[in-house]
């Protein structure tokens, strides 16, 4: 569901930023003999790129945590399992009572690539996240 559902999210908030960018942008580089490529990719990109870092890191955050692919994917050759597979799975072994220590840690190891990718994208997150929000 979140793989369908959670595009449509991201074309509401591109599309709510996009149309906080002035159009006189687009007028003057026209004027200016740049076509529409070159507009585009020099001009919308760079005045996107907060609502793309959001963009990029919910998509991050969605492929790292998704759990039941990576369940049913891995089932035919165990090597393979993600983290967060093999962490869920301790919980159903034989042991589970005494590794609870050991699930904690695979958690909490698991969470350092989204932390890792979050403290890169910071900026780009808020600026993202605020700027398309308001309607003026």
């Amino acid at each position: 569901m979140l793989l369908t559902g959670g595009q449509a999210a991201n074309i509401f908030m591109v599309s709510g930023f996009v149309r906080s960018v002035p159009k006189e942008l687009d007028e003057a580089a026209t004027i200016d003999g740049a076509g529409t490529f070159r507009i585009f990719w020099q001009i919308i990109v760079p005045a996107i790129k907060p609502i793309l870092g959001v963009i990029a890191l919910f998509a991050f955050r969605t492929a790292w945590n998704e759990f039941v692919t990576a369940q049913v994917f891995t089932m035919s050759n165990p090597g393979l399992k993600t983290l967060s597979v093999a962490v869920a799975n301790l919980r159903y072994s034989a042991n589970a009572a005494a590794e609870w220590h050991i699930m904690t840690a695979g958690a909490s190891i698991a969470l350092i690539p989204i932390l890792i990718v979050y403290l890169l994208a910071n900026r780009q997150f808020i600026t993202g996240l605020t700027a398309g929000a308001v309607k003026g």
